[in-house]
């Protein structure tokens, strides 16, 4: 006949200071009441009544209630972290939703910690951090000094003219010559090289020496 009627009955004794009620066509209700303070609503598809500190809210759009509430809010803001026990340094907590929380990171502040490995990485030298924790600015990574030598071989090729006089008599020669770093020492080999000048029949035992071209023959590093 055209009646809306409804067997629920909301128990409230107090002064309500907003309140709205959603009778729908098919039976469902929908219902909110709040003193400004605390509120308490139940949506049209379920018969669980919520309620909590804050005021009402109504979705003209699904027809459904929530609430504007500072601690609902709080809620909502502590969901959405994404710290875990093992990010927070240890002495330090934080709050989820299951409670309080203490940090389990390892405090390395300040300190010397040794390095696991130590591998090279064409010109670059990687360090693994040994552990996992917190290092600030006074924290160390301590390495073995023998995994950072720069110890190296450069081999080059000398072509070189010694000569009594310029263009007379020229003795033109090629040698190799090897630059040895170990633990920075350089040794070089050969020191000098060997050649005679001669102007007719006369031989000079300090002829001029002109380098002519240096290439590089090959690097490694030791």
């Amino acid at each position: 006949n055209g009646e809306q009627t409804s067997s629920q009955k909301l128990e409230y004794k107090g002064k309500v200071y907003n309140g709205k009620l959603i009778l729908h066509a098919n039976g469902e209700v929908a219902v909110c009441i709040d003193d400004k303070e605390h509120y308490a609503y139940k949506n049209k598809d379920s018969d669980e009544i919520i309620s909590g500190i804050g005021t009402c809210l109504y979705d003209g759009t699904t027809g459904d209630f929530s609430s504007n509430s500072p601690v609902e809010d709080l809620k909502k803001q502590v969901a959405a972290a994404t710290a875990t026990s093992d990010k927070v340094l240890e002495g330090s907590t934080i709050y989820t939703l299951s409670g309080l929380v203490a940090g389990t990171m390892t405090n390395k502040s300040g300190a010397t910690i040794a390095a696991t490995t130590v591998t090279e990485n064409g010109e670059n030298t990687l360090i693994n951090i040994p552990q996992a924790g917190y290092y600030d600015t006074n924290s160390k990574i301590s390495v073995p000094n023998s995994n950072l030598n720069d110890n190296w071989t450069l081999v080059l090729s000398v072509s070189y003219r010694i000569y009594a006089t310029y263009g007379v008599n020229e003795t033109n020669s090629t040698t190799t010559v090897t630059i040895t770093c170990i633990d920075g020492n350089i040794t070089i080999s050969p020191r000098s090289f060997n050649g005679q000048a001669y102007q007719g029949s006369v031989s000079f035992t300090n002829p001029q020496v002109q380098i002519m071209s240096i290439n590089v023959v090959s690097y490694t590093k030791n």
